[in-house]
């Protein structure tokens, strides 16, 4: 069984020297510059990332200068602003970014820890895994993909063994927790039900991505934004109908 997926063609990544570009060579170093006081490695004496990125800069110093005008116009001081900086590809290879479903699983989620907040409550812990079924579904997708390039003769996609690898060993460190007050209409399967009031409680509801059975494959924000607008409208006329005489 494939998990929900989607795919889309990504410029290479910002820190590897290696994608020639002069323009995003010179935001890898602004970025830097501006995360100095936080980022220990500009101390650690591992300089040669940074020579390289440089060099591509010096060399490409034109295309720098030719793209930031516009760049800044569009970016700062248009009323539709552009959400991200988009290059062209120096060569026809492209990366691919994903975003995947994930399944629920008993070992994953959040506990309470020993440790205490400020307020004296006990701190949470995440326990974040990546599971069998998470990966080879993203394994499998990727086949289906370079199958389908390369029976269409538009391409290949190129990716080694120790892929898998590294996604079992990625941090949530950028996603949305979604799932621990998981939607059901059976109690023994999650906390809520679809009106998202709490299994067994007249009058506690969660409004939050908590709610979602899994991280499906997009940003929740829009679904939860719905569910609370939806939830908002029926206390409001549950509340209109309790206070009619």
């Amino acid at each position: 069984e494939l998990l929900n997926i989607y795919m889309l063609l990504d410029r290479p990544l910002l820190d590897d020297p290696s994608h020639g570009s002069a323009v995003l060579s010179a935001a890898f170093l602004a970025k830097k510059l501006f995360q100095r006081g936080r980022d220990e490695s500009l101390g650690s004496g591992k300089y040669a990332i940074y020579w390289s990125h440089l060099r591509n800069v010096l060399s490409g110093s034109p295309e720098v200068v030719s793209f930031l005008p516009p760049f800044a116009r569009n970016r700062f001081l248009q009323k539709r602003r552009v959400p991200s900086m988009v290059v062209k590809a120096k060569s026809n290879e492209f990366h691919l970014y994903f975003q995947s479903e994930q399944v629920p699983h008993i070992d994953a989620g959040l506990r309470l820890a020993d440790g205490r907040d400020a307020l004296g409550q006990r701190q949470l812990h995440l326990d974040f895994r990546v599971q069998p079924q998470d990966t080879d579904s993203v394994w499998r997708v990727h086949q289906l993909v370079d199958r389908e390039l390369r029976a269409q003769d538009r391409g290949e996609l190129l990716f080694d063994d120790h892929a898998v690898e590294k996604l079992t060993q990625s941090k949530a460190v950028l996603g949305h927790h979604v799932g621990t007050t998981r939607m059901a209409g059976d109690p023994a399967n999650g906390v809520v039900d679809a009106d998202c009031r709490v299994h067994g409680l007249r009058n506690l509801h969660v409004a939050s991505a908590s709610v979602l059975p899994t991280s499906s494959h997009a940003n929740p924000t829009l679904t939860v934004v719905a569910l609370a607008l939806r939830l908002a409208h029926r206390l409001s006329a549950r509340s209109a109908g309790a206070a009619r005489p």
